[in-house]
């Protein structure tokens, strides 16, 4: 009995040394395991943290690119617009013909008769005699299209005016093929003179700048 108590024993210790090995071993796979599923998981993160690093950096290349590009496209409009201001301000434009407003300049006009109606200055009296101080000659017009427009010549633009002298300021007619070309720009009649508004009414007035004879 003794002897088989003895092998029974040395039987079960040797089955308990390779339970607790084969435990031993199972335990080392498992946290073997789970270190790889941890570095996995670490690696997978560390990914996903890189990956929306570069989507971020990608993002704000793509929004510097558009906000320059914006710039730049702003600007180029900026100066085409400006440009084609220039130009479009820069070409003739005919007050008789045209919807005219206070920007615009470099306005001509045709004229075939010139009538003046009204004299915004005054006439000065001295010891000896009574002369046109000078000033603005408010006409009445008409244009070769046949419209009839209002301008304010500079008493020493007036064709054939007499700046001594309102008689000298009498109505003229041209040809209609020798019409008389009038330059300026066109301002509201209270901007030429405060007198016309109550006169004429508020409307533009081609205020002369040049005069150029056909």
């Amino acid at each position: 009995m003794q002897e088989r108590l003895s092998a029974y024993e040395l039987k079960k210790e040797e089955i308990d040394r390779i339970e607790a090995e084969e435990k031993r071993k199972k335990d080392l796979a498992l946290q073997e395991e789970q270190a790889a599923q941890l570095r996995k998981e670490r690696y997978l993160a560390i990914q996903k943290r890189n990956e929306a690093t570069r989507m971020a950096e990608k993002r704000k290349r793509a929004i510097a690119v558009i906000v320059v590009a914006g710039i730049i496209i702003a600007f180029l409009v900026l100066i085409g617009v400006i440009i084609g201001k220039t130009l479009y301000d820069s070409e003739p434009r005919n007050f008789a013909t045209e919807k005219m407003n206070e920007d615009y300049s470099n306005v001509y006009a045709d004229l075939i008769s010139i009538d003046p109606i009204y004299i915004t200055s005054s006439t000065i009296t001295t010891k000896h005699s009574t002369f046109f101080s000078g000033g603005d000659i408010i006409c009445k017009c008409i244009t070769v299209e046949g419209k009839t427009i209002w301008v304010a010549f500079n008493s020493y633009q007036y064709p054939r005016g007499d700046d001594k002298t309102e008689d000298g300021y009498q109505p003229l007619t041209y040809s209609e093929s020798s019409p008389l070309r009038v330059i300026g720009r066109p301002r509201k009649s209270g901007k030429v003179s405060d007198k016309l508004p109550q006169s004429i009414g508020n409307v533009l007035v081609l205020e002369i700048s040049s005069v150029i004879k056909n």
